[in-house]
């Protein structure tokens, strides 16, 4: 079998290689797509639950600290100062108030305020209160507490009350700004009489310190943060001014159209957790926690059947609780975690596509084997058919193809009556020439004759080689004076053909030896279709007999025998 041509397996490799590449574009992509969106999936889960864990986490601590406040407000000596608010029973508070601040590492400073607005007791720094400069980071930021004090005046014993988170700079961190929150504690001299207010100043990054562990989530970096509904970065794991509009803003917060739609969902939806997908900042994951939620306090029940009024927590305005819990993926962060923007993923890629050119080379390489295969065995049959049909001396049909053919024109005869001829030729003495000249100069001599013949012969003439030294040609289209005339033209050419032979016949002396030429004759029967004559042994009949009437008028001569007409013709050189 042949080898496979380089450009032929190129053709039968592109096309299959083609189809082999769409499938697995077909078969890969919704499946890559499918695991990214998995990874996406499951990068959301993950970051939902640690939502969940910061909301209960922050709900906790901030149900703490307003425990330890009720505690506070609850001990027996702050209860004997604020009944008996003299200099003797106020001293010991501003120990007890700096125990608690140095043990939990949360509080800022203590106040006792009375109805004048007198602080009687303080502990902690005294910087906290309103008047800091424009020129500072926090300034426009920090808003005083007249408004909370007026608040907690209108309320009964043992109720808070809560500012919005301010932002105040500490010296000992300065420029930075640190969030805090004040809680106003209103405490009566007498039952159902307030006389004092505690005002407690909270500092929100102890609280919340453990926020930035919560809400990371495994083996990816994000952005995480804690707002209030106004947009101010309470918490947060980057630099931030504290609000997301200033020129300083924290590099995680959405953008402000991003920022309304969180809004939307989880203020006016009230859906929680939520997620949303940006094109430029990437995934956010964000829910809402209140961590002044009120039903960590329930009312109490009394022994008389009545129930004591809860401690019940009062924000100055509505709108500024709950926070917004923020989780940002970004979208670097996020094409890391795409499976082609993986080594791994590119890895497995490749290699599938160079599977599929592998398979298409073999599939290619194995059609065109098989097409070679195909065309060699075509090729042989064909040879087989033209050895089974072709003398393979003279290269002319056989009897096999002429009988065939024959059979055809006399098909055409029968029904269109076209005039048909046959000619049969025969060698003269070629028996002696074989002879006296050994076989090589007889196939020479039959070459030469078969040549010179089809020479003179039209091209819709059929000269085959009906056996030995006889050949047959068969005229389609010719009657018989027109056959007549065309058999003397053939003896004339054969007569005058000239053969080199050599004078002997060894060929050890060959070389030696002048050459000599070979004249030869034919002698030709004629035989055309008539009434009576309407198949080919009839017409082949015919022409042997005017062949060998030929033959016995002697070599060299044209014998026509029509029997059904019971004419005959003779030409014979004088």
């Amino acid at each position: 079998m042949r080898s496979a041509p380089p450009l032929r397996l190129l053709r039968e490799f592109l096309p299959i290689a083609a189809l082999l590449s769409g499938l697995v574009s077909l078969a890969i992509w919704p499946l890559v797509r499918s695991i990214e969106q998995g990874e996406v999936a499951t990068l959301t889960a993950e970051a939902r639950g640690a939502l969940q864990e910061s909301r209960s986490d922050i709900e906790w601590r901030f149900f703490e600290t307003l425990a330890d406040i009720r505690v506070i407000s609850q001990l027996p000596r702050v209860r004997e100062a604020v009944n008996s608010p003299t200099p003797e029973q106020l001293r010991p508070l501003n120990g007890i108030f700096r125990t608690f601040m140095e043990s939990y590492g949360r509080y800022s400073s203590f106040t006792l305020v009375n109805r004048q607005g007198r602080s009687l007791v303080h502990e902690g720094p005294a910087d906290l209160t309103p008047g800091l400069e424009e020129s500072t980071t926090c300034a426009n930021l920090t808003q005083g507490h007249e408004a909370l004090l007026a608040k907690a005046w209108a309320l009964d014993p043992g109720q808070f009350v809560v500012s919005p988170v301010h932002w105040y700079q500490d010296q000992a961190t300065k420029p930075a700004c640190q969030p805090l929150m004040e809680l106003a504690v209103p405490m009566g001299g007498s039952p159902g009489k307030v006389e004092f207010v505690l005002l407690v100043h909270i500092l929100l990054n102890p609280l919340l310190q453990e926020q930035h562990r919560i809400l990371q989530l495994h083996n990816i970096s994000v952005l995480s943060a804690i707002l209030d509904p106004q947009g101010h970065a309470i918490n947060s794991n980057t630099t931030a001014s504290g609000h997301i509009g200033g020129s300083e803003a924290w590099t995680a917060r959405p953008d402000p159209e991003a920022w309304l739609a969180i809004r939307r969902i989880l203020f006016e939806q009230n859906i929680f957790p939520a997620s949303l997908r940006t094109d430029r900042q990437g995934l956010f994951i964000f829910s809402q926690v209140n961590p002044l939620n009120t039903r960590r306090v329930p009312g109490q029940q009394l022994e008389d059947g009545t129930t004591r009024p809860s401690r019940q927590i009062l924000a100055m305005e509505a709108k500024d609780w709950p926070w917004v819990l923020l989780i940002q993926i970004p979208n670097k962060t996020l094409q890391t975690h795409e499976y082609l923007g993986t080594s791994k993923g590119w890895t497995l890629l490749v290699a599938l596509y160079l599977s599929a050119a592998l398979v298409a080379l073999s599939l290619a390489y194995a059609r065109l084997l098989r097409r070679l295969s195909q065309e060699d065995l075509l090729r042989h049959s064909a040879e087989l058919e033209l050895l089974a049909r072709t003398d393979s001396l003279t290269g002319l049909p056989n009897r096999r193809s002429l009988e065939e053919l024959v059979n055809y024109e006399l098909a055409r005869w029968q029904r269109h009556q076209i005039p048909l001829a046959v000619l049969m030729l025969d060698l003269d003495h070629f028996k002696t020439v074989n002879d006296q000249n050994g076989h090589a100069v007889g196939d020479a001599v039959l070459v030469a004759f078969s040549r010179t013949c089809q020479a003179e012969l039209r091209n819709t003439d059929t000269l085959a080689r009906w056996g030995g030294e006889e050949f047959l040609a068969l005229l389609p289209n010719t009657d018989h004076c027109q056959a007549e005339t065309l058999a003397e033209r053939l003896r004339q050419a054969v007569a005058a053909l000239s053969i080199p032979v050599l004078e002997t016949a060894d060929p050890a002396e060959a070389p030696s030896r002048s050459a000599a030429t070979l004249r030869i004759t034919t002698s030709i029967g004629i035989a055309s279709c008539h009434d009576d004559s309407g198949n080919f042994d009839t017409l082949l009949r015919e022409a042997d007999e005017a062949l060998y009437a030929a033959k016995e008028a002697g070599r060299n001569c044209i014998r026509y025998v029509q029997t059904g007409l019971q004419t005959a013709s003779e030409w014979c050189p004088k």
